[in-house]
């Protein structure tokens, strides 16, 4: 099970990133060799903050509620959670990440926009030695693209994965 590869696409992506970053990961019977995030969302507050999606509503989709300030616990409206809720399932607030990871967007996405990919990497390497996180924007790769066995996208990632395993093999 070593030799497990965690990957997400998209809100999957972010369940990928939280999962290598989270301190649960020591808690499993393996540890994954590789996380591969498909147009995650790596800061959920960010995403927010720019109602991220075309309805703006992703964070608050994938939250299942949306953010209140904890300065208003009192008249706090049905529906919403504390901000630091969303701290806690933030991959960003759970940095560093625990295993080599690839982070990947395409230049056409107008779901996740590949700025907000690029931004979560930038914060990565905060924290992180040169290598221990990549970041890859496919040109002519929309959301779907990415994860469509059928599209050319898909295949250049898989063919990264490939790479990347076998840089690690030797």
């Amino acid at each position: 099970m070593n030799n497990s590869i965690i990957i997400g696409h998209s809100a999957g992506g972010t369940l990928a990133l939280w999962l290598c970053c989270h301190s649960i990961l020591s808690r499993l019977l393996f540890t994954p060799k590789l996380c591969v995030a498909i147009a995650p969302i790596g800061d959920l507050e960010y995403g927010q903050e720019i109602r991220l999606s075309d309805d703006g509503n992703a964070i608050e989709n994938y939250m299942s509620h949306y953010p209140c300030d904890l300065l208003n616990q009192v008249n706090r409206p049905a529906g919403c959670v504390p901000i630091c809720q969303y701290r806690l399932a933030s991959p960003s607030r759970l940095l560093p990440l625990q295993v080599e990871t690839i982070l990947v967007s395409g230049f056409d996405d107008d779901v996740i926009n590949p700025n907000v990919v690029e931004q979560f990497y930038n914060k990565t390497l905060e924290c992180h030695p040169v290598g221990r996180v990549s970041y890859i924007c496919i040109k002519d790769a929309d959301h779907f693209q990415l994860v469509d066995s059928n599209d050319k996208s898909w295949k250049q990632i898989l063919l990264i994965i490939n790479n990347k395993e076998n840089v690690n093999n030797c």
